[in-house]
Order: structure tokens, then C-alpha cells, then sequence
């Protein structure tokens, strides 16, 4: 089937490998499914249009999308060549958290401490994960308990930065960015240090962590001082 995005036309049809019986039904609703459409719209507006869109596979709760991976296809009339990028859509915005404890004037961060199948499962200090609601704000989706444990307030995070950035493969959403910055005690800060789930390092140290969403964190708090 072909979408209209203002005066031109988008083919919109299913990979080789995908599979399932109500096709047309899944391809009219990935055709009206929001996070498709603006990305169209957008590439319009850039004068960038892809020739087709590929979908590879859909994710769906109690029926409705919520998710879908395709492949963005352009054909260069120019070359005669046909080029295709992998992108993920998704309802949720992802966000990372990076909160920042201050001890006697000197500024540590909190991260979780995961062991990465990328990594062949060695520990690695990482960003908290989660995503970003309807109202702005940040929510956890790791080490939930573990943050209220430590009287860490997710709803006061605020970005540190308007812009959204890609960390990861190409085609993967783009992540916000949040902190929130608590003054605590050495006391405080001690008992903290005896958890084995979040991980408190001097702010500088998390270049060293591993985690590339850690380290641009760190380099956006050390920007603002």
C-alpha cells in the first residue's frame, strides 16, 4: 500500500522474513500508527523522503502498536542505487538518569552497576534507565526500589539539555538526558556505598565507567559549572 505525505507517495509494505496472516490489516494500522507518521513528516519537511518503508516487525499490547522496527528505503535516481537504514519507532521516549550527590562541595554521581551481555556479562557502571512520561518527567524502569530507597526523587530530575542524543546502534530512538543533584552528609554518603545495585563515583570517574550514556552525562554536568 502507499502513504501520502503531502503531494507525494511512500510505499509501505512488509519484509521478506515477516509473517502473519492478517497482513493488510497490520500494514493499515502500522500506516496510522503516530510515531511513523511524524518521522514521515519529518523527512518531508527536510526535503528527504524515503522511497519506501519496510516493516520487519511490530510490537503490540492487547492488540494496539507500540512499537515496530523497519527499514527506511531511498533509491538515488542519480547511482541507480538503493540504500536501507534500520529504524526502531516507539510510543515511549527513552531517558537516562544520572543523579549527582554532593559531599563537602565535591560532586559524585550515582550509577547502577549491571553485568552486559554486550560486554560478556562483566560489571559495568551504567545510567539509570527509563523513559520519559506525558507530563515530562522522568520514570525509572531499573532499580526502581533500590532509588527510593535512597530518598533519590525521579519526578524533581530535569534534563540537561533540551536536545535528545544518539547513543547506540544506528536507527535506535534517541535518549534525554535528566539529573538531580542532592546534598548529603559523609555519613550519608558512607551507607550509601554499602549497596551493591547503585554505585557512587566521583563525578570525573564516570569517563571511566564503560557506559557511554555515563560519560556524556559527566560531560554535560562538568560543561555546566
Amino acid at each position: 500500500m502507499e502513504l501520502a505525505i503531502d503531494d507525494k507517495t511512500v510505499l509501505l509494505t512488509t519484509h521478506k522474513t515477516y509473517c502473519e496472516t492478517e497482513e493488510l490489516h497490520s500494514l493499515r494500522a502500522i500506516s496510522e500508527y503516530s510515531p511513523l507518521q511524524v518521522y514521515l513528516q519529518s523527512c518531508a519537511n527536510r526535503g528527504a523522503l524515503p522511497s519506501a518503508v519496510v516493516v520487519r516487525s511490530l510490537h503490540r499490547v492487547a492488540h494496539r502498536i507500540i512499537g515496530a522496527v523497519v527499514d527506511i528505503v531511498y533509491d538515488d535516481a542519480a547511482t541507480h542505487t538503493t540504500t536501507a537504514h534500520v529504524l526502531q519507532l516507539s510510543n515511549v521516549r527513552p531517558a537516562l538518569f544520572m543523579p549527582i550527590i554532593v559531599v563537602d562541595g565535591e560532586r559524585y554521581a550515582l550509577l547502577a552497576q549491571e553485568s552486559l551481555l554486550s560486554q560478556g556479562l562483566c560489571p559495568v557502571k551504567t545510567c539509570i534507565r527509563g523513559f520519559v512520561d506525558e507530563a515530562g518527567h522522568f520514570v525509572a524502569t531499573t532499580h526502581e526500589a533500590a532509588l527510593r530507597a535512597l530518598g533519590i526523587p525521579c519526578l524533581e530530575a530535569k534534563p540537561l539539555s533540551s536536545q535528545t542524543f544518539t547513543i547506540g546502534n544506528e536507527g535506535e530512538a534517541p535518549v534525554q538526558i535528566f539529573s538531580v543533584t542532592l546534598t548529603w552528609s559523609a555519613e550519608t554518603l558512607g551507607t550509601a556505598t554499602a549497596s551493591s545495585e547503585l554505585v557512587i563515583v566521583p563525578l570525573d570517574g564516570a569517563f571511566g565507567s564503560g557506559d557511554a550514556g555515563a560519560s556524556l552525562s559527566a560531560s554535560l554536568l562538568l560543561q555546566q559549572q
